[in-house]
């Protein structure tokens, strides 16, 4: 018999067991193990919040009662306990539900997430809004410690601790991000999951001065003899001093333990933190053991010899630090996820993990360029939209040769839109004195890697997830444009950039080719600033530019603006990715809806030269 099944609406939790419950934690597993391991997603983080996830469902009143899960990337129980256990199969998949909270998909889903940090800051503003409107309903923002380090979370909990709102964030402390937790946060967290006795001493010695009368002058004595074993005891309670009534440390995975802790956050009429401690990758042993390789879990297979860029990356990068002990590795909490693994095992000196704090680590490589290092700040494209006024203002401002390692550009696909890096070319193409590069495989990569280390002036390395390489010979050369198909004077001149785009861009043009059409190929590994030597002495009629970002500040948008403005006859056409989000699919999938698989490519380029 399984409870799961039996169950139909996320209420009916409340009446079961204590036994039922810790049944329905294994099947929760179960479930989230079958489906990811077959279609890919977050594992290790969803495994680990399944007994929190539970006791919410106990303790609250869904929907009425409003939860936020900060990133979102440790949903998968609460969709299945909620409206979505019948579509729970179709996670991630085209047309299915999303690998994240999403408020289109369903009336239990309150706020978008994706990105790190921002949990705290909608509650407040939803409990704000609560509190304005004279309504009752509970908000919970769901963090994990390495969220809590994020600037913003930070900026949120100073503003909740001097209003007073009412408001419930639980600290999933799992001692992982993607990578180890680093910082002083963290540091602060470990301390408090070591001294459990913290608890006892505090609530023994509130009873015994709460129970003295204030008007004996005693009062106030104890008191501070309460804050006085406090600080003894941990260093400082810094929640607690921020305004926040503080809870815990709880264990995670006790879920009797974790219900009665959240009736006590319940009751509370002050914002109260709730610190509990969980095991990431809870119930399965190789995910417990080697959690950052369960993180994001892989359906499919790597069908090509070719490294992916991010190895390709970490291993030039390394490459690179050997000749030159000025080079230094950044990363926001993302050492294996961006490669740098290998240059953190070669040069632990010279890497730096700031933690989740993409803004912080855009100013910290600013000031290393400042002392004639030469910071590489590797990052996914989605995240370091995050730091825009940085790169603007810290960065190109000074012109300070900071180089800026983009992993995950163009079409990411599985985990939706706010994972997509398909906007970096139009937010790098308005700042000043910026040189965007990318590359059309691992091995113009590497060049690219090698060539950039004595460029002084503001740098990005745009490259894609995976592997996707097109096997042409071609060597990188600072501003150059490549033929690789086609004459110099052909009628159609197909302007390309990203990996992606090119590789299916040069079977398209092959097929018109062999077609018998009068159209090149062009690779642009320098996007920005754009070759206009190269532009002004184009010969021909129809200049098509294909990109893997969206029209709006892209790569076809520049070109088609500068070919305007020097009045040169010829008809500029944009292909592109539409201005708008990407829901979650594969990145195939989703560049064959759009039309930029070599298909697509194909029809759309048969059609404008004919």
């Amino acid at each position: 018999m399984s409870i799961l099944a039996d169950l139909t609406d996320v209420n009916q939790i409340k009446s079961l067991d204590i036994d039922q419950l810790r049944q329905l934690a294994v099947e929760l597993r179960d479930e989230i193990l079958t489906t990811v391991t077959k279609n890919g997603g977050h594992l290790a983080s969803n495994l680990g919040a399944v007994e929190l996830t539970i006791a919410l469902a106990v303790v609250f009143d869904f929907p009425k009662d409003k939860v936020i899960f900060d990133v979102g990337h440790q949903c998968y129980a609460y969709k299945l306990l909620t409206d979505r256990r019948d579509r729970f199969s179709t996670l991630r998949l085209k047309g299915g539900i999303s690998g994240f909270p999403k408020r289109s998909e369903s009336i239990y889903d309150t706020y978008d997430t994706g990105h790190s940090g921002t949990a705290i800051s909608a509650g407040a503003g939803i409990a704000l809004a609560r509190d304005i409107k004279g309504e009752d309903f509970n908000v919970i923002s769901v963090v994990g410690d390495a969220s809590l380090t994020n600037g913003v979370s930070l900026e949120a909990i100073n503003d909740i601790g001097s209003r007073k709102t009412k408001q419930i964030i639980i600290l999933n402390d799992n001692t992982m991000s993607i990578s180890k937790n680093v910082g002083a946060m963290s540091y602060k967290l470990d301390k408090l999951r070591q001294y459990d006795g913290y608890k006892h001493i505090k609530n023994e010695v509130a009873s015994f001065v709460d129970g003295i009368s204030s008007e004996n002058g005693k009062n106030q004595i104890l008191r501070r003899f309460k804050n006085a074993i406090k600080y003894t005891l941990m260093g400082g309670a810094a929640f607690e001093e921020y305004g926040l009534r503080y809870f815990g440390p709880v264990n995670g995975h006790d879920i009797s333990q974790l219900i009665d802790y959240m009736r006590m956050a319940k009751s509370s009429d002050e914002p109260v933190l709730l610190h509990i401690v969980t095991v990431k990758g809870k119930g399965c042993i190789e995910a417990e053991e080697r959690p950052q390789d369960y993180h994001g879990v892989s359906p499919k297979i790597n069908k090509l010899d070719t490294p992916t860029y991010s190895k390709t990356l970490g291993s030039a990068l390394s490459d690179l630090a050997d000749v030159d002990d000025r080079v230094v590795a950044i990363t926001a909490a993302m050492k294996d996820g961006t490669g740098l693994a290998e240059f953190y095992e070669r040069h632990p000196d010279r890497f730096i993990d700031v933690g989740i704090t993409e803004e912080h680590a855009v100013v910290l490589s600013a000031g290393l360029a400042t002392q004639s290092l030469k910071p590489y700040f590797v990052v996914y494209s989605s995240f370091l939209q995050r730091g825009f006024d940085q790169l603007l203002i810290d960065v190109s401002m000074q012109k300070l040769p900071v180089r800026f390692c983009i992993d995950r550009s163009g079409v990411v696909g599985d985990d939706g839109e706010t994972h997509q890096g398909i906007y970096d070319l139009s937010y790098l193409s308005i700042i000043p004195d910026f040189t965007v590069l990318s590359p059309i495989n691992t091995t113009q990569l590497y060049q690219m890697i090698t060539w950039s280390k004595d460029f002084d002036s503001p740098l990005a390395i745009r490259y894609p997830r995976g592997n996707i390489s097109l096997d042409v010979s071609t060597s990188f050369e600072y501003g150059r444009y490549d033929y690789l198909l086609g004459d110099t004077d052909a009628d159609t001149v197909v302007l390309s950039v990203g990996a992606y785009t090119t590789h299916e861009a040069y079977n398209a043009v092959s097929q018109l080719i062999q077609e018998g059409k009068n159209i090149s190929l062009v690779s642009c590994p320098t996007v920005f600033p754009l070759n206009t030597e190269f532009l002004d002495k184009l010969n021909t009629k129809n200049i098509i530019t294909i990109e893997d970002n969206v029209r709006s500040g892209g790569f076809g948008q520049s070109v088609q603006s500068y070919i305007s403005s020097q009045s040169i006859q010829a008809t500029v056409r944009c292909l592109s990715i539409p201005d708008t989000f990407l829901p979650n699919a594969t990145a195939e999938e989703l560049y064959a809806e759009i039309g930029l698989d070599c298909e697509g490519i194909y029809k759309k380029l048969y059609k404008m030269i004919e």
